[in-house]
Formats: structure tokens, C-alpha cells, sequence
């Protein structure tokens, strides 16, 4: 038997044929994460989404944009939405997202933070802020992942 596996802001819907193999139909922060074997991809935008892959293959339902990170929910703390309500510079706003990759990390041990959605059209202005244990790195398709992604399954579903 099949089902679907949703993490409910990354925009990700896994199609699954019930032996664990998995069929990416989109999402903003799961294309780049399944280049690497231990993976927090992290969609930022509106809010925060992410997808968690160990050894290459997504772990389901790993939702962290609501995790409480000093009395906040991390979206609330540190996505793009905060730092236009908060008028942030990139020093500050990249301040808050290291201190969600700090509590993620801190949980989760990945190798790598593939950070995707809307803010990586502004890489530039704050990838070098960004600071981690782990290794961190842009979205290779930035915030047209999801579409990508859905493209590139859909390449896979006619063959």
C-alpha cells in the first residue's frame, strides 16, 4: 500500500509506494536536500519550512518551523516575514536565524542547512552572516525549488 507524506509549510507532498521509496512531487526546501545524506533543508519566507533527510531518504512530519526557540516559535523568531514587520537590517535578521540553525542543530546534528525560499533571492546580502556547525549552503533552484521539484517528478511519473 502507498500514501503521501505533507510537512505542512515546506510545501512538500512525498508520494510513496509503500516498500519506502520515495517520489518528490515539490517543495521550496526538499529539492537541494536530497543531494546531501544528513540535511536540514530550510525554506524561509512567509514562514519557515523545513525538511529533515537522514542518509539521503526524508524523514516525515519533521516540521520545525513551529519549534520554540526562547519562547518563540522559530517562523516568529526569524523568517522573512519578521524582519519586513521588524524593519531588520541583515545583521539583525541574520542574527535570529542563526540562533533557529543553533536550536536545530543543537537537535538534529545535520552534515548541512540547505536554506531555500523567497529570502535566497537575496543571498548575497546575508549568506555570509549565516554561521553553523554544520555547512550552509543556498538552494541550488533558490525559491523556484517547489517548482522544480514538481517538474522534475512529473519527468519521472512519464517514464
Amino acid at each position: 500500500s502507498g500514501g503521501t507524506l505533507n510537512a505542512p509549510n515546506s510545501f512538500i507532498s512525498i508520494g510513496w509506494d509503500g516498500t519506502g521509496n520515495f517520489n518528490q512531487s515539490g517543495g521550496t526546501a526538499n529539492v537541494a536536500g536530497l543531494r546531501y545524506g544528513n540535511s536540514t533543508t530550510t525554506g524561509i519566507g512567509t514562514g519557515i519550512g523545513t525538511a529533515l533527510f537522514v542518509d539521503g531518504r526524508l524523514l516525515p512530519n519533521t516540521e520545525l518551523g513551529h519549534l520554540e526557540v526562547r519562547g518563540k516559535e522559530a517562523e516568529h523568531r526569524a523568517s522573512a516575514k519578521v524582519r519586513a514587520d521588524l524593519d531588520l537590517d541583515w545583521v539583525e535578521w541574520a542574527a535570529a536565524v542563526n540562533e533557529v540553525l543553533e536550536a536545530y542543530h543543537s537537535l538534529l546534528w545535520p552534515d548541512v542547512f540547505v536554506i531555500g525560499g523567497g529570502v535566497t533571492e537575496n543571498w548575497q546580502q546575508f549568506g555570509s552572516l549565516l554561521s553553523s556547525r554544520a555547512e550552509i549552503v543556498p538552494a541550488a533552484f533558490g525559491n523556484d525549488a517547489g517548482i522544480v521539484g514538481a517538474a522534475m517528478a512529473a519527468v519521472q511519473l512519464e517514464r
